[in-house]
C-alpha cells in the first residue's frame, strides 16, 4: 500500500517541503488506519464476523468509487489498453493479495510487526529488478538489505506481548502473522514492478483507479476460486456463494459499515491523496524513505492505544528503517 503509486513523475508538484509533509502524513495515517482496521476486524459480541478479505474489499471498493468519481469529474484521460492490463495485475497483487494478507497479519502478530514487515518491500523490489531486469545493485545495497533483515529479526525475537490488560499473543499465531506480513510485502514488491510500466504515460489518478479496480475484481475472483477449492476438498463445505456472502457483509450490515468507515477515511480516502501529492513532488528515493517511516509512527500510536512494546521492538524498528534508507540510497 505504501508504494502502490510507484511510477509518478518526480519533480512535479508544489515543492519539496509540502511533498515531504504529505509523505510523512501519509505514513502516519496508514499507521493509525492500520490500528483502526485491526480493531474493526476484532471479534465483538453481537456483531457479525468480519474477515480480512471483506474489510480489504470494502476499503478498495469505497476508494475506487470515490476516486473514480473525482476522475470522471476532472475529465482526465484514461489509461491505454496495455496500461489497463499492467495496472490491473498490479492492483490484483497489491490490493487484493498484498493488503488482504497484511490485514490478516494484524490479529496474529500485531500492527507494529506487520507494518515493520512492509519494510521488506523496498529490498524485495530491488532484488526483483536485479534478478529479472538486470538493474545494477551495489554491494552497499546488499549490505543495507541485511541491515533491514537484522532489524526485523530483532523485533521478531522479542517475547510476544498483547495490549495492556490482555494476555500475550499466541507464539504460533504470531509466526503465522509474520509469514502473512512477509508474503504481503512480497506481493507488494511484485505489484510495484508490474505496475511501473502501466504508469508510463498514464496520469496518477486514473492509474490509481485502474489499480483499485484490479484489486476489487481480483478479490472477487479469488473468493470464488477459494470457494470452489474448499467445496472440492471438503464435501459440503463452504462454496463460492458462501465466500461472496462473507465479502458482502460490510456493504449490507450497518454495524460493519460503521466500524470500517473511520478506518477507510484515515487509511484510504485521506491517505491516498497525500501519498499521490508526495509522489508527484519528490524524487522516488526521498518519497520511499519517508513512506518507510510508518513503523516509526506505529510505535507511539500503538502505545497510546494500549499496545505493549519492549526495547527490541523500538531498536529493531529503527535499524530496519536505516536499512531501508540504505537500500533506496544505494540501488
Amino acid at each position: 500500500m505504501l508504494a502502490l503509486l510507484d511510477g509518478a513523475e518526480a519533480g512535479a508538484g508544489p515543492g519539496v517541503l509540502v511533498g515531504s509533509m504529505a509523505a510523512l502524513g501519509a505514513a502516519a495515517l496508514w499507521a493509525f488506519g492500520s490500528f483502526l482496521f485491526s480493531r474493526a476486524m476484532a471479534p465483538v459480541p453481537g456483531r457479525a464476523a468480519l474477515t480480512p478479505a471483506a474489510a480489504n474489499l470494502f476499503k478498495n471498493t469505497s476508494a475506487a468509487l470515490l476516486f473514480g468519481a473525482i476522475w470522471w469529474g476532472m475529465g482526465h484521460a484514461g489509461p491505454s489498453g496495455d496500461a489497463w492490463v499492467s495496472l490491473g495485475v498490479s492492483g490484483l497483487l497489491g490490493f487484493a493479495v498484498g493488503d488482504a494478507l497484511y490485514f490478516a497479519a494484524f490479529s496474529r502478530c500485531g500492527v507494529q510487526l506487520a507494518a515493520l514487515a512492509a519494510n521488506l518491500i523496498a529490498p524485495l523490489a530491488a532484488l526483483i529488478d536485479f534478478v529479472w531486469f538486470g538493474r545494477a545493485l551495489s554491494g552497499l545495497g546488499f549490505v543495507s538489505m541485511g541491515v533491514t533483515l537484522a532489524g526485523i529479526a530483532l523485533v521478531v525475537s522479542e517475547r510476544p506481548r498483547g495490549r495492556v490488560g490482555e494476555p500475550a499473543r499466541d507464539p504460533k499465531q504470531r509466526r503465522i502473522g509474520i509469514a502473512f506480513a512477509s508474503l504481503a510485502a512480497a506481493a507488494q514488491a511484485v505489484a510495484i514492478v508490474t505496475g511501473r510500466a502501466g504508469f508510463e504515460g498514464t496520469e496518477l489518478l486514473p492509474g490509481t483507479v485502474a489499480r483499485l479496480a484490479g484489486g476489487v475484481l481480483g478479490a472477487l475472483v479469488i473468493a470464488v476460486a477459494f470457494g470452489i477449492w474448499q467445496r472440492g476438498v471438503r464435501r459440503g463445505g463452504p462454496g463460492p456463494a458462501d465466500e461472496l456472502r462473507l465479502l458482502a457483509r460490510p456493504f449490507v450490515l450497518p454495524a460493519l459499515v460503521a466500524a470500517l468507515l473511520p478506518a477507510c477515511l484515515i487509511a484510504a480516502w485521506i491517505n491516498l491523496p497525500l501519498h499521490s501529492l508526495a509522489l508527484g513532488s519528490l524524487a522516488p528515493g526521498v518519497s520511499g524513505v519517508l513512506f518507510a517511516t510508518t513503523p516509526l509512527f506505529a510505535l507511539p500510536i500503538g502505545m497510546v492505544l494500549g499496545e505493549r512494546y519492549g526495547w527490541r521492538t523500538a531498536v529493531g524498528t529503527g535499524i530496519a528503517f536505516l536499512g531501508v534508507v540504505g537500500v533506496i540510497r544505494f540501488t
